[in-house]
């Protein structure tokens, strides 16, 4: 076996420190193990918690035409981060949160009639342009 030197191996270990260090602080706020299939009131929480901020859509909050489903997430659940819904034989619908330093989060759900609040399908983390 060969020994590394003591040189590369400071080397490695601030490389594996600048990865582990990524992977939840260089974005600024720690999002919490977000699974498929999980009911989205559970992570809606979680994210609250860790200090995830609403992000309300103006135009659909204000909007004379909300699909029954869209209508009920805002206005039963108080879902003020719902970005809409699609209504195509399952309906999916988005919701969008923010950190503290602009990153937007946006979780898709799906709805079925046995789970109206939604499980989660996906999600993406975007930084704001510069």
């Amino acid at each position: 076996m060969r020994r590394l030197g003591l040189a590369k191996l400071g080397f490695m270990g601030i490389l594996f420190g600048i990865n582990w260090l990524s992977m939840g602080q260089a974005w600024g706020q720690s999002i919490p193990r977000i699974k498929t299939g999980v009911m989205y009131p559970q992570v809606r929480q979680e994210l609250l918690s860790r200090g995830w901020i609403l992000l309300p859509n103006a135009s659909l909050l204000e909007s004379p035409r909300l699909k029954p489903l869209e209508r009920y997430l805002l206005n039963q659940q108080g879902y003020s981060e719902l970005y809409g819904c699609e209504l195509s034989g399952v309906d999916l619908c988005a919701f969008r949160f923010q950190s503290r330093k602009g990153d937007v989060l946006e979780i898709s759900t799906v709805h079925l009639s046995v789970t109206p609040d939604g499980t989660i399908l996906s999600w993406t983390r975007r930084r704001p342009a510069k």
